[in-house]
């Protein structure tokens, strides 16, 4: 009986690419220090998994690029379906004929749309992110946990937000960070109080991501446009 499940073929998009970071992993039965990275994929129909890419695959595949995967071992996070994907040494990734890629054209990083109007911005937290990979930074001295060299990180100061939208009947919330709500001014204790001068009251266009590692019911703003705006 297999231990593991591997996929022997499928073709994926990649819609987002992480930074590389060092992580401790058994080895022979001793932990030793080895670097992967995680991309963002979707299959044809727009279902997204995460790939984490070992060793020699790190920094192979690119954002926004079709590929032939072949031999990847199916993980066992999330509980639900997709799971998590990951290379062995027996993978291949190759790439596609543009057949093949322009059935992907549609397929982008965010996972739905919707259009409503805003009711309103609340409970904006405040905190520190890394520059490069916007992870939350718990302890200014340790740096960023997920970058391969956490002692030459920069931070700033970054914020996250409750976006509440009425579409119909129905009322819609989304988590905003800083990056994708549209200020780029310092964060302070107007920013809320700003955010709600810009987009209260405004019918708007929302593309979003579904967080799995939460719920899937967490909503996280990709894009913003104001209708007529």
């Amino acid at each position: 009986m297999a231990l593991f499940q591997i996929i022997e073929d499928i073709v994926l998009k990649v819609v987002n690419v992480k930074k590389p970071r060092f992580i401790f992993a058994k080895s022979g039965g001793s932990l030793k220090k080895s670097i992967v990275q995680s991309v963002i994929a979707k299959d044809v129909h727009g279902m997204k998994t995460t790939i984490s890419l070992w060793r020699d695959f790190v920094d192979r595949p690119k954002e926004g690029h079709v590929y032939r995967f072949s031999k990847l071992e199916v993980g066992k996070y999330p509980a639900t379906k997709p799971h998590n994907l990951t290379t062995r040494f027996t993978t291949r990734i190759s790439d596609v004929t543009n057949d093949h890629a322009e059935a992907f054209k549609e397929i982008g990083k965010a996972d739905g749309k919707v259009t409503g109007r805003v009711l309103g911005i609340s409970s904006l937290t405040e905190y520190k992110s890394c520059v490069n990979c916007w992870v939350k930074i718990e302890d200014d001295k340790m740096g960023c946990t997920l970058c391969t060299d956490p002692s030459k990180v920069k931070f700033f100061n970054d914020y996250r937000c409750q976006f509440q939208v009425e579409r119909g009947e129905e009322e819609l919330i989304f988590t905003g960070f800083r990056r994708n709500m549209g200020l780029t001014g310092d964060v302070n204790e107007t920013t809320e109080d700003e955010l709600n001068l810009l987009y209260a009251g405004e019918m708007v266009e929302v593309e979003f991501e579904i967080n799995r590692r939460q719920n899937e019911n967490v909503k996280i703003v990709h894009a913003i446009k104001i209708q007529n705006a």
